[in-house]
């Protein structure tokens, strides 16, 4: 497994690498306006459904892994991806793979207890509410940053509830 200074020198640009798990391209509007006030981001693929992104993280289909292909650092998964409990069917997904090298930080519209405490047993990393604005994502990539710099892959903390 490789640990975090290898993957660190593998970007080389410093920025964290985000496969963006959004059906409808809203939040990916927002995500690209933020992305202009946040270096430390670098959108690797945006996947607009359930099959995309888990051929993305699998490296099969049209993503089969190569020179040009960039795994990511964290996924930022809408929870109602291509549908209501999709992004809980992603996590099971996840969390049935042998490793990953990556985090999960799930994206809620609703933000309920119930569904947190789902997404955090299905192996999310972190958990907050769906921005609704470029400044509040703009907050979510931030914090997302600072958690990211101070934390290794093998730890198992949560991020944050918002």
């Amino acid at each position: 497994m490789l640990n975090d200074a290898v993957r660190k020198m593998e970007r080389g640009n410093n920025s964290y690498r985000v496969l963006l798990g959004d059906a409808d391209g809203e939040d990916a509007e927002l995500f690209n306006l933020a992305l202009s006030d946040c270096q430390a981001f670098a959108l690797a693929h945006r996947a607009s459904s359930v099959a995309e992104l888990v051929n993305y993280l699998a490296g099969t289909g049209k993503f089969v892994r190569g020179s040009d292909f960039c795994a990511p650092d964290v996924v930022l998964l809408d929870l109602n991806f291509s549908g209501p409990s999709s992004g809980f069917e992603v996590l099971k997904w996840i969390q049935s793979q042998a490793t990953r090298l990556f985090r999960v930080v799930v994206l809620s519209a609703g933000g309920g207890e119930k569904e947190r405490e789902r997404a955090y047993a299905l192996g999310a990393d972190g958990f907050v509410t769906k921005p609704r604005s470029v400044g509040e994502m703009i907050g979510v990539l931030t914090r997302i940053e600072g958690w990211l710099r101070n934390s290794a892959i093998e730890e198992a903390d949560e991020f944050c509830a918002a």
